[in-house]
């Protein structure tokens, strides 16, 4: 499982169902999608993670670990129809009590975790760039005593709007909506701290890194399978004119309606953990999406991006792109990122260890 760092820690209890609020604004139609275009734009999927008596299951996917199991349980994992990654496909293996690690895993507990690149469009006349607001976010759920959690980590990649955008999470749990909070008022302040408002962030030039989780969510989640939980994405900014006010722009979801009058997405969600940076060999770097330049209309970097949103392609192929439209973040440090993605061990697994209480916030852990 990749290492992970925690920044911004839940802490208390309360219950999640007598604290939903609706804070998402003005919305667009509530009817989402066509049922087609909402499948085929869905970068993740279900998972039921097979076992046997008296092994652990391991599933990984390029080289990440997506869920170390005991018993069954539902995971989220990459839809690889959706983003193509045929050369690498999710594998699963069984470690059995000879094994030399048997032992270290049982006492550790199950868990799962998946990444996702998150990029948003702030506006319904946008350019196309998809780096209005970049993010990385890790989902975690960790069986272990005392530690039945099902976490969520933000971390910040880039930033190319000059207007103010506040972030919002909607979870959904068995089909319900159990969570509807903006978590960030103001998200160039929150995740990209000390930069300026007007300053554009790693569109142009490397401007920013942070090897940190910049808020994570923690909530109580006991009997709860990773495959139960759906997360919908969405961002509010002010719209084109002062009737319109402020206007909510979700992210491809099948709750919501994602697109604009052009039928393109304000918001994609990219999951996938096998897309290794530029034309360097370089080994797998999770969740990792080369967004445009700045200004540059994403389907001048990757051919196969029109195709898949007009239905003609099912698969969108992550692989095949301008490099010099992209923001290619190996050429901009000269190196691998290592930093972005290396994630300390007790970070999502262990939300309420006060490690970095000098520098953290402190929200509630909600129930589930």
């Amino acid at each position: 499982m990749k290492k992970l760092i925690l920044l911004f820690i839940v802490s208390a209890c309360v219950a999640l169902t007598s604290c939903v609020k609706d804070n998402t604004g003005t919305h667009e139609p509530t009817q989402p999608e066509d049922k087609a275009l909402t499948e085929r734009l869905t970068t993740s999927t279900v998972m039921q993670v097979p076992v046997q008596t008296g092994k652990i299951t391991v599933v990984t996917y390029a080289g990440d670990t997506l869920c170390i199991a005991t018993g069954a349980t539902s995971i989220m994992v990459p839809k690889t129809g959706a983003i193509s990654k045929a050369d690498d496909p999710i594998k699963i293996s069984y470690i059995n009590e000879s094994d030399p690690n048997y032992a270290a895993l049982l006492k550790d507990g199950d868990k799962s975790g998946i990444w996702q690149t998150l990029v948003f469009e702030d506006s319904k006349n946008a350019d196309h760039d998809y780096n209005d607001l970049v993010l990385h976010v890790r989902y975690q759920r960790s069986f272990k005593a005392n530690n039945d959690l099902f976490c969520i980590g933000v971390q910040p990649i880039a930033f190319g709007a000059t207007k103010l955008i506040k972030l919002g999470c909607e979870i959904i749990y068995k089909g319900q909506s159990v969570f509807n909070e903006i978590i960030s008022q103001n998200a160039k302040n929150d995740f990209f701290t000390g930069t300026t408002q007007a300053q554009l962030i790693n569109t142009y030039n490397m401007d920013y890194q942070s090897p940190l989780f910049t808020k994570v969510f923690a909530f109580d989640a006991k009997g709860v399978e990773m495959g139960e939980i759906r997360v919908i994405w969405y961002i509010q900014v002010d719209g084109e004119n002062v009737k319109e006010g402020q206007v909510t722009l979700y992210a491809v979801n099948d709750k919501y309606s994602f697109t604009n009058k052009e039928k393109r997405p304000y918001g994609i969600i990219i999951t996938d953990a096998s897309e290794t940076l530029g034309d360097h060999n370089l080994e797998h770097t999770p969740a990792w999406f080369s967004y445009p330049k700045e200004q540059i209309n994403i389907s001048d970097c990757y051919p196969g991006f029109d195709g898949w949103i007009s239905g003609s392609a099912q698969t969108f192929n992550t692989k095949i792109y301008n490099i010099k439209n992209i923001f290619n973040i190996v050429q901009k440090l000269g190196k691998e990122p290592k930093m972005l993605y290396e994630m300390q061990s007790n970070g999502l697994e262990k939300p309420d260890s006060g490690r970095y209480k000098d520098i953290t916030k402190h929200y509630p852990i909600q129930s589930l």
